[in-house]
């Protein structure tokens, strides 16, 4: 990189930590199911994802009764917020590349545009041994990713200028927040969509692997 040395990393959380597709996918086609409504596959989901839980929903229900996205969402949340970990786990190496960033030591915050009760509960069941000086998700009725006004706690509990912070995503969700923020987007190639979109909406860097980011540290 040609700028100043990053001293600060914000991580998005589903498709860049933790990999929560199956979790997600089979709990809305479910819901789906159970009326009769056609479900998807789970390449689908990869797309209903990372615009926040209304917009899963919405996405995922036909043309014809998304005017009851409310209603969905609504059984959504309840039943996926009692099934959040029968198949979600973290990234191969996201661990190890964790465990190194806490002894450099590196500061870290996690922004996601799940639930806020659910990102919590998530990062408590697999990310408690991190050191992450803040972790906010979606609340009702705020802004969300990419609005540049949802990083800004984030940004001041790391106590960086954006410009010395390296926004770590796997959606075009991600590289927009970074690019409204001064932050620098790393786009990675694991979660749920892929090199072209992430490189299309502004990547500094795309990267294939966790141990890959220690390289641009």
């Amino acid at each position: 990189m040609t700028q100043d040395k990053p001293l600060g990393i914000l991580f998005d959380l589903d498709g860049t930590l933790l990999d929560s597709l199956a979790d997600i996918a089979r709990e809305m086609n479910a819901i789906l199911a159970e009326d009769g409504l056609p479900t998807h596959d789970h390449d689908a989901y990869r797309y209903f994802i990372g615009g926040g839980a209304r917009h899963l929903a919405q996405q995922a229900l036909p043309e014809n009764r998304r005017d009851q996205t409310e209603a969905y969402l609504d059984r959504f949340e309840r039943r996926y917020g009692q099934n959040l970990v029968v198949e979600t786990a973290p990234y191969p190496g996201i661990l190890e590349l964790l465990r190194t960033l806490r002894d450099r030591p590196m500061p870290m915050a996690i922004l996601s545009n799940k639930p806020h009760d659910m990102t919590c509960a998530l990062v408590d069941h697999f990310l408690d041994e991190f050191p992450f000086v803040a972790v906010a998700g979606a609340v009702d009725g705020e802004v969300k990713k990419p609005d540049p006004l949802a990083a800004a706690p984030l940004l001041g509990a790391l106590g960086l200028p954006p410009e010395r912070v390296l926004m770590i995503g796997d959606t075009k969700t991600d590289m927009l927040t970074a690019r409204a923020t001064g932050m620098r987007g790393i786009g990675v190639t694991w979660g749920f969509r892929d090199r072209a979109e992430l490189e299309e909406h502004g990547a500094e860097h795309v990267i294939d692997s966790a141990p890959a980011l220690l390289d641009l540290l």
